[in-house]
């Protein structure tokens, strides 16, 4: 993945492939709606606005099978069984992450 964030004044610009959002929204409704202790209530705020955000950009997330977008989006993000077995240490990740370009059509832009 090519990582692409920018920092203009106080807003962060974040590039982020369309499949990782489906995975990062999962995600984020996953903590909004568990009993997980947070250590401040700013952190909460924060996951809401995080998912009032994604929601409005993946349009996922407004259809009837979600779930199952959700799953194919992991899947298609997890990595392969060939990496997997290469046990992914730190150092392997971050080459990974080094080494794979993302074009701009698999690409939503979150701007907060």
């Amino acid at each position: 993945m090519k990582a692409v964030a920018s920092y203009q004044s106080q807003n962060i610009h974040l590039s982020v492939e369309k499949d990782k959002a489906v995975v990062l929204l999962g995600l984020v409704n996953k903590l909004n709606n568990s009993q997980i202790q947070l250590d401040h209530p700013a952190e909460r705020k924060v996951l809401w606005d995080l998912e009032c955000m994604l929601a409005g950009v993946v349009e996922e997330a407004r259809q009837v099978d979600f779930h199952s977008r959700l799953h194919r989006a992991r899947e298609a993000t997890w990595p392969t069984r060939r990496r997997t077995a290469q046990n992914l240490s730190p150092e392997l990740v971050k080459q990974m992450c080094i080494q794979k370009e993302s074009s701009v059509e698999d690409t939503l832009v979150i701007s907060a």
